[in-house]
Formats: structure tokens, C-alpha cells, sequence
């Protein structure tokens, strides 16, 4: 949402400073009239000061058309301008309103009607020996009727004229007086007279941007002085210098501006002077233009805020900001780019808080100011936010507010130097004592209230009510911090702090967070905020005056500051209290807001207590004060308080307060006051009357609903240029997965969760991306789920989230190295255990924490516990105690290094040895090592793995990357596994596979071309189609005449569609398929088929067609596949057998048990039994090494003879090509006669093997003898 400021003042100062000023006489009080229509020239005002100097003002047009200063003319008017109201007067100081030139879609003339309309003549405002200061008057019912029909807009424009002894200031002033926004230019045209414009220099612009009109170009000034010597008509952007000085060749004039963004320079020069009917032609010599101007701008907020709690720490302070922060920017409807320049508040904090808190957001280096003001912090804030985008120095600003407090009441937190109080406290001691064991702001009050009381008739039960009323309005409200009713009576009995204040009646110190939005209006247009704005319509700041040292307690308080911004506020808005419907007083004591009624004027002085007794301070009443339940229900921490009496305001203009709404809201006033002292009073209203969508920003309406923010939230609002949480950055084959919030310790939200799988699944359709590595930025790998971040989620819906990325990363078809840069703590542990390969630094640790937070390893325990074992697990996860990587190093991890560079090297390493792998392999593997991993006790479950291992291996089998694998390794040629994914490698294939390049173990039938009348008929050309390939394929003798291919083909080919998904329901038998066409290479399945789904077939033979031969799958796949399958399957096996050979030790974890010589004393220091020791040790690492492989082997033999044995029980039953067989025959065919392959020779020869395996074991002999003998 937004606020306007629909009422401007833009002012132009104007001085001159004679180069040898003339002394000036004071006249005192003299008969001479100061300022009067001229008798002889009744359209003119006469302005003369006692000094001498002397102004006129044409009515028309308000036009300043002489200024002289000891008798010297400082303004240039041209001889032939017109002076009869018949056009623009040329010269002098001409207003340029409501545009400046000419404005696409407003037909109006150039600048405006201002300088062509009659103005009021509203007399002299000031009469002293100072100065002399008139006004004049504009309204829209002045204007013609064309000029209304083209800015059909109500407004009144008042002007200042004021003379001084040397000085000639002006000021404009805007009232919107209408429904309706408008857009305005107000410039002053100025001309001032020179000696010669070759003589003129202008400085002060330099490294100021420009627009050029002569050129059309932009360029930025790089002059320290600017001469004229050609036609000149620029306009210099955001000019922050106040103070611009001009060389006329005969003095010097300093032309000071004030909320005036823009200054152009302008003279017509030869060719224009000529064309003008107005100049003379050679007068461009005579004058030079510095035009003070700006594009009036309203200015706007969006708001947001935190719930308002008890100071105990709960959130810190940059959660809360950001919260607010996010909220606001949601509101608004733009992200952190746009803003560009924030204020931040807080009272209690280190000096760059600020900062911090709004990093997270983006580090887009724009100025961050930190703000103190003591209770009026927050405010502050926000009027400075609207000053600078008043001003033009910006188009958008934040203002932002937290505290995070500790318990108990205000203290100071410096005693080391003096209190800013220490005046009042003075007076205070002196007047009334003080109790040191009470808190100062609450004597402060008290005694105020006190004073009050007894000067006015109230009473301490006035007090209560305004208590109770705050009290019961809070109960609506979802961010206050009680949000209890309390009686009367109750308020009333609660115990004394002091004087009257009873506990209930004192405000509670807080934690919590808001924050505005600040814009102009040329922004809002930009971004359609139109209808949500609302309209800063005055905004006023004071401090204390004398009165404050008084010694009237009510005035200790500072009640006399805000009758002033008060004042100053109801002037500008031209309005009166009795005009607000509702208002968020500073009641941070009852007290106070009983004092401020008078000071705010709600009432006539001394009558606060009547406005309570008739109800006109609540529902149903004159007023509604603090709907919001005030400061002392609601909270006050004091950044924020300000910020989120603006929020309250902002809803209920924008009637989406609920329960708590008021009705017919059309103005409201909000007073933040701090001791010390500062308050800010501002009027707010609605831009507009239409109806608001309170749902649209943040998807619920935040002004009944205190919710918190999402990661996802923060992600729509903050800086395009902060770099993502997670970073993805890719090389040739490799992408590199970098968790990035450092300053979290990289902790998961649900951004990150989002970002991993968007990445993931980037990763995953690219087959050009081999390997996966996860990291961490800055110190640490990942430290778990960020505690600190909030949700809606219910929590079945975040575990199953977590769950699935979890998943997502475990079964991911790519190897995923972890680089482990730091410590790992709780949910980033269960990263690590998805990963395939983990290699960490030393001086990383790992700790599962969460039963430290109440909470349990959940989702990552399923991934852990099946790694390390049930033992383990309990240790790890039920102490959370930081486990070194050197303990971790046995368990989980593959590789410790020492270094960084280190940690680089060896990732690449294995970066390099992964790629040596098949895509597909590596992928299948990783299924593989899950299916096998999935095995236990339970026979059942190994079924289904075997089943589960069987089909990996089919698939892989049959795959392309294994043809062109294996035919690689008979060419004794490294697979390029990168040319094979990108298709380069296919063609490579032909040039191996023949019949003369294939060794006796690699047999192969196969069936020679065609041939067509003595012609090879495939040499035609390429097959076109799979049909073609299958015609061909027909006519081998692998072909299966019964195959229901025909019957097929004659279906799909003439029948309707129903008789064809008939037909395929009941269509079961042999078929044939081509799986891959790509000449010259097709590959074909003969499978069987079991129903009409695609994936219900059984592969019984594979053939290649590769020109022009037909190949059946060789003898040696069926040999790879028996060992491959029995090897991994039993695997599990193996190693329960080697777990014999080991035991474990509490200091260095297993070893083998081999019977190491211990050293002895006499062995130090003798070099060469040092030598034979590690001879010894060598040989024992060797042995221990081999005991392994044997366990394994024999294992794997074991498991190899008990199948073959059961083949050949059941081999009984021919197997081959039989129309409606359903077991496999590629892997049992060999030769040419198709016979079941034997495997009883690569048995016997583990056999032998083992046996000379178990000589060595007995004599243990050196290592040299034991691979002779092996």
C-alpha cells in the first residue's frame, strides 16, 4: 500500500550578495507603506524595504518583474515583452504551474496557466524592519473554462513574496483540495540581468547529470564554472546542492533553493532571440535563466509488521526486520531493488544494526541510515523516509523499526555519562523527589498525570478508563502482546508503580518489528498502487521548548512540542482536529494520553477527562484513540512503535481492519513522542475512494492475520541481485550444487529445498552433465533446517517435503560427490549420506543436534541408520556430540584432506574417475548398490532383490552404451563417453564389429546380407522406417514365422481402434521390436509379450543388424552377466565372512586381526630394525589385504557352483526358440548350436585359485612369494 502527500510547499530562495554591498540604513518605523497596489499601475504591487531595496509583482501571472537591491535592477524583462495580459510576461520570475513545456495528453499552454491567470492580491503577511512578506492567491475557479476542461483538478496555490535588505525569496505553496490525485511541474522561470552574457559563469553543477534539449542527449556536467557561448537549454537532475552561484560580470548572486530537485539553465541565443516577438533580437546578451524547479511528487508507504512480543529473545532482531521488511515490500507490490535509500530505528543495538538486518534482502549499496530518538525512533524513521522522497533525492525510501529489549522496565544503558534527561530529572528531584527504584520515564509520567489531576478536576479513575479502553481494543488486534480484557476494577487493583499508574496502565516493554514503504507518485503510477494509497497529507516534527524545564510536571512530559507539530500539522492540511476520525496517541502511560488530548486540541484545555467520561475516545464516540490498543496492550518496542502506529493507520483508511475497524474513516492522525525530546504528528488519508483488495498482497489480510513470512516470500521481494541461497555454476561435464547462506551456516529453507530440485532436475535432463558436486559457502557444509524461519505448513506437509528432497538426492541417476568444506550439523548430515562419494577436510565435524532442540533426526535417519548400523546410529543420534572426521573416516567418509587446495584436488580426482564410467553404467550402478543394500535375513526381501538386481542388469545388458562399451575394450580403446552422449561415438561401432575382428571368446552368429539379382539391396539406402527393418530382419533364420508382428501390423493397419485394443488384450506370444534404429546400427528385441501395456514383455534374444550382418547377443554377455549377478548379489555375504578377520578398536576404530610385532624399547634409534619393522608391516598389509580378497572369492565361488548346480537340474527342459517361451535365451545360447553355456570353468579355475590361496595363508610367507605362488 502506499502514502500520498497531496500538499507541496516549494520553495526558492532567491539572494543577492552585491559584489561591494552599499551600507544599509535602518529606517525603524516610517510612513512609508511596505507593500501596495500601485495607484498609477493598479495590476501591480509595490514591495519597499526600510533599507531601500524594492520588488514589484504583476498580478498577472503573480510575475516578480523587478527586483533592485541599492538601486541596481538584479531582473531582466524584455523591452518588448507585453505587459497588458495579453501573453506571458518575458521576464522577471514567471511560475511555471502545473507543467513545465509541454505534456503529452494535457492541453495546455507551454508552462502552464499559472504565469497567464489573474492572481488574488491576499496582502501583507509580514511588516518588521527585517523583512516584508506578501501572498498572493490561485484557485482552479479562477481558470478559464478550456483551462479547467483540460486539468479538470481543485487545488489552491498560495505565493510568497518576501523582500529583505538584500534578499528576494519566494515560496509556492500547493493544496490538493479535491478527491482525485494530480501530478504537477513547479518551477520558478527566472531572468536574471547580466552585464554581458559573454561574462556570465555559473557554478555549483558540476558531476550533476543533465538532459540537453538543444542536443538531445544527456551528459553530465564536468565544468567547475559554466559559460555561455551558444544556445543553452538544460535541465541538471537531482541537483543536492542548495546553493548555486552566478556571475553576472558586475557581482555575484547566490541562488538558494529549497525542495527544488531540478535546476535549468537556459538562453535563446542569436536564432531563437530573432524569432521571438517578445526579444529583442539582441537582448540574448542581456540575461541568463537558473530555473529552481521539481516534479511535484506525493509520496507513499507500504506497510508491514511483526507480531509484538515478550522480551525473552525469542526472535533477534535482523528476523524481525526482515519479517517487517518483507511484509511491507509484499504490500507494496515491489522488491528491494526499488528501494533506494532506507532509514532504520532501534534504540537498543550496536550502531550499524541496521544494516544486518536489511542485508539478507540484498547488498545493494544504497545508504542505510541508522536512526535513534528514543521512543519516537520509529517515526523518525518515517519522516525522514518522506522528506527525502519530498525533496526528489529519491523516488522510494523504506523506513524501517525493531527493538529487541531486555525484560523489566526502561533503564539507560550508559552510567558512564551524562543522562540526555539529566535536566529533568533535576527539576523533578527538586520538585516532587525521586524513587530510585523506579523507573524515570514512569515518574516522569506519573507526575504529569498527577499535575493534571489536580490542576484540572480529573481523577485517577480517568486514568484507569483510558487504561481499560486499550485494554479491550487490543483483544482484536493479532499483534499485540496481551491481548487480555481487563475490567475497570481490575485495572484499577493492579499494583502501584507510581503515583496513580497502576501496572495495567503502563506500558509493557516489547520485541517486534514494522516498516513503511515510501514513494512518489510518479513511482506508484509505475507500479499501479493508485487505488491502495494513502496520503500523507501533513507531516510535522518538533522538539522540546523551554517549557519542558518548567516547573509544571504536566509539562515534563512535553505535551508544549506536540501543540506545535500539532499546529503546524492541522495548518498545512487545512483542516482541524474535530475533521479526525482516528487517531494512535503515544500512551506509553495512561497519563500521557490523557495530557496529549489537550495538546493534540481533540478538546478545549483541561477537558481531556470530559472527552473519556461522554465515550468520545472509543467505538461509537467523536474519536476512536488507539483501536490498535495503544502502546500499552500492543507493546512498545521503541523502533518500532512509530512504524506500527502508521500500519494501524494505513488499515484502517484502507477499511481492512476487521472486528476493530472504525467507520467512515476519512482522516487520520497519528503522535509518537520520545523524552529527551522529539515528536512527530502526521495526518493521513485515502488516495482515493475505491474499495481495496486486503487479500491481493500477501495472500490473507495481515491487518486481522499475524502471520509470519516464508522463504518463498522473502524470495518474491528480495534483490534480483542477491545471489540465489543456492548457486549452480556448471563446467564442461560437471555441476557444482553450492548451499549459500553463509551467514545461516547454509541452513535448509524452503527456497533452498525449491532451488535443489529446480537444479536437480536441470541436472537430470541434461546428459551432458556427468557428476554432481554439493558444497557449502563460507565455514560450513550445512548445519540442518533453519530453526529460524517460520511456516504455515501443517507439519506432515514439511516432513514430506524434507522427505522428498532427501529422496530426490539418494536415488539421483548421477554420482553426487559431497565437498565437505566445514562442520555438518543435523539435517546436514543427511545430505551427506545421499552423496556417493564424501571427502572432507579435517578440520570438519559432525553432530546430529537435533535431540538437543527437542526434535529427532526423522526424515535423514532412514539414509544414516542402514550406512553405519543400529550401534552406531544410537550413539551418534542420541548424545549429538560432535563426531571429528577422523573417527568419521572408517564409517561414512571416502577420502580426508588437510587443506582447501587439497579438498579441490582430490574432489577432481574423483571428478576424473567417474567420467571414466558410462553414463548409463554409473547410473545403474548406483541402482544397483540400493537394490543389493536393500538385502538382509528376511528371504523374502532377497527375492525381491535378486528380482530387482536381475532387471538392472537386463536393462543394462541390452543397452547401447554397453555395445559400444565392450566394443571399445576389444579395440583396447578408452571409452569416450563424452562423444558418446553427445551421439558422436555411434558411427565408431561398424569399424569393430565383424566378423574378422572378433576373438574365439566372443562368438557371435550371424547371417550375411541379402542379396537381390547379385545386388546387396540395403547398399540402396538407409532403412526408412522400423517396418523396413523388420522386413529385412524376416528373411533371417532368426526370424520366428508363428510371431504375431503380421497379425499386428494387418490390426493397427485396417481395423478401427476398438478391434485393435481388442485384439491387443488378448494377444499374447512372441514378438519382435526395434528398440534402435540409426543406420547403419539397428538393434531388435524378440521378447514375449503378456498384454497390451508397453512394459508387460519379457526380452527372450537381442539381434544387431549392423550392414550388412545380422548378430545374435554374444556367449560372453551371458558369461559377464552370471559372475556380475552372483558377485554383486553376495557381496553382502562376503563381507559378513571377512567380518571374522576383524575387530575393533575404541582409539583407531577396525583392523585386521593379524598379530603386529610390537616395537621394544631397544628397537629406537636402530635404523635398520626400523627398516625390517616396516618391511614387516608392509608384508602383514599385503596379507590382510589378500585375506579379504580370498574371503570374498570364495564366497562368490561358493554362490557360483550352487547355481550352476540347480541349472543343471533344470536343463532337463529345452530351451530356445519356442513360440510362447518366457525365459530368456540370449544369455543361454552359445555357438551356433544354442546349447546352455557352461560354467563350470571359471569355477574350477577359483578353485584351484583358492586352494594355492590357502598355502600361502599357512606359511606366510614374504609378499613376493605369495604372488609368485598365487
Amino acid at each position: 500500500m502506499a502514502l500520498v502527500l497531496p500538499e507541496h510547499v516549494r520553495e526558492s530562495i532567491l539572494r543577492s550578495h552585491c559584489a561591494d554591498p552599499p551600507p544599509v540604513s535602518l529606517y525603524g518605523s516610517t510612513a512609508i507603506m511596505p507593500a501596495q497596489l500601485s495607484e498609477s499601475r493598479p495590476q501591480v504591487v509595490t514591495i519597499e524595504h526600510p533599507s531601500g531595496s524594492s520588488a514589484e509583482v504583476y498580478l498577472y501571472g503573480a510575475t516578480v518583474t523587478s527586483w533592485k537591491v541599492a538601486g541596481k535592477e538584479r531582473l531582466f524583462v524584455s523591452k518588448q515583452s507585453k505587459l497588458d495580459e495579453s501573453k506571458a510576461i518575458r521576464g522577471g520570475v514567471p511560475i511555471a504551474f502545473p507543467i513545465f513545456g509541454q505534456k503529452e495528453g494535457i492541453e495546455l499552454p507551454q508552462h502552464g496557466f499559472a504565469r497567464i491567470s489573474k492572481w488574488e492580491w491576499l496582502g501583507v503577511l509580514t511588516d518588521s524592519k527585517d523583512e516584508v512578506t506578501v501572498r498572493f492567491g490561485l484557485k482552479d475557479t479562477q481558470l478559464t473554462q478550456a483551462q479547467r476542461a483540460a486539468w479538470p483538478y481543485s487545488f489552491r496555490l498560495t505565493y510568497t513574496v518576501t523582500l529583505t535588505a538584500n534578499a528576494l525569496a519566494t515560496a509556492l505553496t500547493v493544496k490538493n483540495e479535491g478527491e482525485d490525485t494530480f501530478e504537477i511541474n513547479a518551477l520558478f522561470h527566472t531572468y536574471y540581468a547580466v552585464k554581458h552574457i559573454s561574462e556570465v559563469k555559473i557554478s555549483n553543477l558540476k558531476g550533476y547529470k543533465y538532459i540537453d534539449k538543444v542536443t538531445k542527449g544527456n551528459d553530465v556536467e564536468n565544468r567547475d564554472q559554466i559559460t555561455i557561448s551558444s544556445e543553452v537549454d538544460r535541465v541538471y537532475q537531482n541537483v543536492t546542492e542548495n546553493e548555486i552561484y552566478l556571475n553576472t560580470g558586475d557581482s555575484i548572486i547566490s541562488v538558494h533553493k529549497k525542495n527544488l530537485k531540478d535546476t535549468v539553465v537556459w538562453n535563446a541565443w542569436v536564432d531563437k532571440a530573432k524569432g521571438m516577438a517578445d526579444m529583442a533580437d539582441e537582448e540574448y546578451n542581456d540575461y541568463v535563466c537558473i530555473e529552481p524547479g521539481s516534479v511535484a511528487e506525493w509520496v507513499r508507504v507500504g506497510v508491514g509488521m511483526t507480531k509484538f512480543l515478550k522480551p525473552r529473545g525469542q526472535v533477534d532482531y535482523p528476523e524481525m526486520g526482515m519479517e517487517a521488511a518483507t511484509k511491507a515490500l509484499l504490500d507494496a507490490g515491489i522488491t528491494y531493488d526499488a528501494v533506494q535509500q532506507a532509514f532504520v530505528g532501534f534504540v537498543y543495538g550496536d550502531s550499524t544494526a541496521g544494516q544486518r538486518a536489511l542485508y539478507p534482502l540484498g547488498m545493494t549499496q544504497i545508504p542505510i541510515v541508522n536512526v535513534n530518538n528514543n521512543c519516537s525512533t520509529g517515526s523518525t524513521a518515517l519522516y525522514q523516509a518522506r522528506t527525502m522522497v519530498e525533496a526528489g533525492v529519491v523516488d522510494c525510501a523504506m523506513a524501517l523499526g525493531f527493538e529487541r529489549m531486555a525484560p523489566g522496565s526502561l533503564s539507560s544503558v550508559f552510567s558512564d555519562r551524562t543522562n540526555p534527561l539529566d535536566h529533568v530529572m533535576t527539576i523533578m528531584n527538586d520538585e516532587k523527589g525521586i524513587q530510585p527504584k523506579t523507573s524515570g520515564a514512569a515518574q516522569i509520567f506519573g507526575n504529569a498525570g498527577q499535575a493534571y489531576c489536580e490542576k484540572y478536576g480529573a481523577t485517577a479513575k480517568h486514568l484507569g478508563m483510558i487504561a481499560e479502553k486499550n485494554h479491550r481494543h487490543s483483544a482484536k488486534n493479532p499483534y499485540s502482546q496481551f491481548r487480555d480484557i481487563y475490567t475497570l476494577e481490575q485495572v484499577m487493583q493492579s499494583p502501584k508503580i507510581f503515583g496513580p499508574l497502576t501496572k495495567l496502565q503502563c506500558c509493557p516493554t516489547s520485541d517486534g518489528a514494522a516498516c513503511a514503504i515510501v514513494a512518489s507518485e510518479k513511482f506508484v503510477r509505475e507500479h499501479n498502487l493508485i487505488d491502495q494509497a494513502v496520503e500523507i497529507v501533513a507531516q510535522s516534527m518538533a522538539t522540546d521548548s523551554p517549557r519542558m524545564l518548567s516547573t509544571d510536571a504536566i509539562e515534563w512530559a512535553g505535551p508544549d512540542m506536540t501543540r506545535r507539530a500539532a499546529k503546524e500539522v492541522y495548518s498545512k492540511a487545512g483542516i482541524t482536529a474535530k475533521d479526525v476520525q482516528v487517531i494512535e496517541l503515544h500512551d506509553c502511560f495512561s497519563a500521557n494520553e490523557l495530557i496529549t488530548y489537550d495538546a493534540l486540541g481533540l478538546c478545549e484545555p483541561g477537558k481531556a477527562h470530559e472527552l473519556i467520561d461522554k465515550g468520545d475516545v472509543t467505538y461509537g464516540g467523536k474519536y476512536v484513540v488507539n483501536p490498535s490498543g495503544g502502546l500499552i496492550s500492543k507493546g512498545h518496542p521503541l523502533g518500532a512503535t512509530g512504524l506500527a502506529q502508521c500500519a494501524e493507520l494505513c488499515w484502517q483508511l484502507r477499511n481492512q481492519a476487521g472486528d476493530r475497524q472504525v467507520k467512515n474513516v476519512k482522516l487520520a492522525l497519528q503522535h509518537n513522542v520520545g523524552l529527551g525530546g522529539a515528536v512527530v504528528v502526521t495526518l493521513y488519508k485515502k488516495a482515493n475512494d475505491k474499495a481495496v483488495n486486503a487479500t491481493k498482497a500477501l495472500g490473507y489480510n495481515p491487518a486481522v492475520e499475524a502471520r509470519g513470512i516464508s522463504e518463498q516470500d522473502v524470495h518474491k521481494v528480495a534483490s534480483k541481485q542477491r545471489k540465489p541461497p543456492v548457486l549452480f555454476n556448471r563446467t564442461a561435464n560437471t555441476a557444482t550444487l553450492t548451499l549459500n547462506r553463509p551467514h545461516r551456516g547454509n541452513a535448509l529453507t524452503g527456497e533452498m529445498h525449491d532451488l535443489l530440485y529446480t537444479y536437480l532436475d536441470k541436472i537430470a535432463s541434461n546428459p551432458s552433465i556427468r557428476v554432481v558436486i554439493l558444497t557449502g559457502a563460507g565455514k560450513f557444509f550445512c548445519t540442518g533446517m533453519d530453526l529460524s524461519t517460520t511456516s504455515d505448513a501443517p507439519p506432515h506437509d514439511k516432513f514430506v517435503a524434507g522427505a522428498a528432497l532427501y529422496e530426490r538426492l539418494a536415488t539421483f541417476p548421477k554420482p553426487i560427490i559431497a565437498r565437505i568444506n566445514g562442520p555438518v550439523l543435523a539435517g546436514g548430515t543427511g545430505l551427506v549420506f545421499t552423496t556417493n562419494i564424501r571427502i572432507a577436510l579435517k578440520s570438519a565435524y559432525f553432530s546430529l543436534t537435533e535431540v538437543k532442540r527437542g526434535l529427532i533426526p526423522a526424515i535423514i535417519s532412514q539414509y544414516i541408520v542402514p550406512e553405519i548400523g543400529e550401534f552406531r546410529a544410537a550413539d551418534y543420534m542420541l548424545t549429538g556430540r560432535r563426531v571429528s572426521a577422523e573417527e568419521a573416516v572408517p564409517l561414512f567418509l571416502t577420502a580426508l584432506v588437510d587443506s582447501m587446495e587439497d579438498l579441490d584436488r582430490v574432489t577432481q580426482q574423483y571428478v576424473d574417475y567417474l567420467l571414466e564410467a558410462g553414463p548409463q553404467a554409473a547410473a545403474e550402478t548406483k541402482r544397483l548398490i540400493k537394490a543389493v543394500a536393500k538385502g538382509g535375513a528376511d528371504q523374502t526381501q532377497k527375492q525381491r532383490v535378486i528380482k530387482e538386481v536381475e532387471g538392472v542388469f537386463t536393462n543394462m545388458l541390452q543397452s547401447e552404451e554397453a555395445a559400444y562399451g565392450i566394443g571399445q575394450f576389444l579395440q583396447k580403446k578408452p571409452a569416450d563417453w563424452d562423444a558418446y552422449v553427445k551421439g558422436k561415438a555411434i558411427a565408431k561401432l561398424q569399424c569393430f564389429i565383424t566378423k574378422e575382428h572378433l576373438p574365439s571368446a566372443f562368438m557371435l552368429r550371424f547371417y550375411p546380407a541379402m542379396h537381390d539379382n547379385g545386388q546387396i539391396w540395403i547398399h540402396f539406402g538407409p532403412f526408412r522406417s522400423p517396418q523396413m527393418v523388420l522386413d529385412y530382419f524376416a528373411l533371417s533364420p532368426f526370424w520366428d514365422p508363428e510371431c504375431n508382428n503380421a497379425v499386428l501390423r494387418m490390426q493397427t493397419q485396417y481395423n478401427d481402434l476398438r478391434s485393435t485394443e481388442e485384439a491387443l488384450q488378448k494377444m499374447t506370444g512372441v514378438e519382435f521390436s526395434v528398440t534402435h534404429q540409426e543406420d547403419p546400427i539397428y538393434v531388435i528385441q524378440k521378447r514375449y509379450r503378456n498384454g497390451p501395456d508397453p512394459k508387460d514383455v519379457e526380452v527372450l534374444a537381442i539381434y544387431y543388424m549392423i550392414t550388412p550382418n545380422i548378430y545374435q547377443a554374444p556367449n560372453l554377455y551371458s558369461i559377464v552377466a552370471n559372475r556380475l549377478l552372483t558377485s554383486l548379489y553376495h557381496t553382502n555375504a562376503a563381507f559378513r565372512q571377512t567380518q571374522a578377520l576383524k575387530e575393533f578398536h575404541p582409539a583407531s576404530g577396525y583392523a585386521w586381526k593379524a598379530q603386529r610385532p610390537k616395537p621394544t624399547l631397544s628397537d629406537t634409534g636402530n635404523d635398520s630394525d626400523k627398516d625390517e619393522s616396516s618391511e614387516m608391516v608392509s608384508r602383514l598389509s599385503q596379507k590382510e589385504s589378500l585375506d579379504f580378497r580370498i574371503a570374498m572369492d570364495r564366497a562368490i565361488d561358493a554362490t557360483v557352483q550352487r547355481m550352476t548346480a540347480k541349472r543343471r537340474r533344470s536343463s532337463a527342459t529345452p530351451r530356445g526358440d519356442i513360440k510362447g517361451a518366457r525365459t530368456p535365451v540370449a544369455a543361454s545360447q552359445g555357438g551356433s548350436s544354442g546349447n546352455a553355456t557352461p560354467l563350470s570353468k571359471p569355477t574350477i579355475a577359483s578353485n584351484k585359485r583358492r586352494k594355492a590361496e590357502d598355502t600361502i595363508i599357512g606359511q606366510d610367507e614374504p609378499a613376493t612369494k605369495r604372488k609368485k605362488g598365487k
